[in-house]
């Protein structure tokens, strides 16, 4: 039993007498004359560069969230509005920063920069109530009740329960 060196030749003359007619019919095709046509010539294709794929650079902003909370707390608006602003150019979807930046501005008294904070927080997420609630404040601030009234009236609608909204609607009237 078991393979031997001359098992080995004879099975290398089996598969060179299986290829031999394949090969041969290779080289009569390729050699055909002046009738035949000449074989094309393989030309590989190009290789696509591949597209980059778009990935939103959104820059992790937690730390100067923070730094930017504490400042409110502790009453320093104007720090906590510098920092804001560096999270909106690092991110411009963050919500978050506009609704307290609007919150600050609004401490310092520049309520129509609130108010544009607001207005882009609302572009970015309609369905907050505070936010609707704050620009509600900023507009009684500069006397303009009858759009602070819509303000209340759509966080009222959006939040039933917010005492705040319903209060500050009543003094607007």
């Amino acid at each position: 039993g078991g393979f031997h060196r001359s098992d080995e030749m004879k099975l290398k003359a089996i598969l060179l007498l299986l290829l031999l007619p394949v090969l041969m019919l290779l080289v009569v095709a390729g050699c055909g004359g002046d009738t035949a046509e000449p074989l094309p010539t393989y030309t590989p294709a190009p290789i696509p560069t591949p597209l980059p794929t778009p990935t939103p650079q959104v820059a992790d902003t937690d730390e100067i969230h923070n730094k930017a909370s504490k400042f409110q707390e502790s009453g320093k608006h104007e720090l906590a509005i510098k920092e804001y602003t560096k999270i909106i150019e690092l991110n411009p979807e963050d919500e978050l920063a506009y609704q307290n930046r609007g919150y600050s501005y609004r401490k310092t008294g520049e309520y129509r920069k609130a108010i544009r904070d607001f207005d882009t927080a609302v572009g970015l997420d309609s369905g907050d109530s505070w936010t609707y609630l704050s620009r509600g404040f900023a507009y009684a601030d500069l006397e303009e009740y009858s759009r602070a009234i819509e303000d209340y009236s759509k966080a009222i609608e959006l939040n039933p329960e917010d005492e705040l909204a319903y209060q500050n609607r009543g003094y607007s009237y």
